[in-house]
């Protein structure tokens, strides 16, 4: 790896980490949700600064080519992103449903009390 590629490859993790802290900071994220981009981040940070590690993990693990490698590791944080959204997605259903749930008998026992009220009413007036 060239050192122009790596001082570009680190300008983009930096630029990377700027954008998430600025996002934390801003309250666009959680850092419950965004320990998986951070993880990511350190990922790509110990690649470009030991791009080494890269060549042992490629013949340890036995494919060809060191970018075989890194399209494969690309694709297992795509997959562990998408797992951690659809966690996310699927927790956030299950809370909208039971708000639904429990809004709609608030409603019905506001609807039950108004009735009860307007009844006590008429029949109070009824008695005047």
């Amino acid at each position: 790896m060239t050192t122009e590629l790596r001082i570009f490859l680190l300008a983009g993790v930096l630029c990377y980490f700027v954008l998430l802290f600025y996002l934390l900071k801003h309250r666009r994220f959680t850092l419950k949700y965004s320990l998986t981009w951070l993880f990511s981040g350190l990922v790509m940070l110990i690649a470009i600064l030991w791009p080494d590690l890269i060549l042992s993990l490629t013949r340890f693990v036995g494919i060809e080519t060191p970018v075989n490698l890194v399209f494969v590791l690309c694709g297992m944080v795509v997959l562990l992103i998408l797992l951690s959204v659809t966690a996310i997605i699927t927790k956030l259903n299950h809370q909208l449903y039971r708000l639904t749930q429990t809004q709609a008998l608030l409603e019905k026992r506001v609807r039950e009390l108004e009735e009860a009220l307007l009844k006590k009413e008429e029949e109070s007036d009824g008695t005047q």
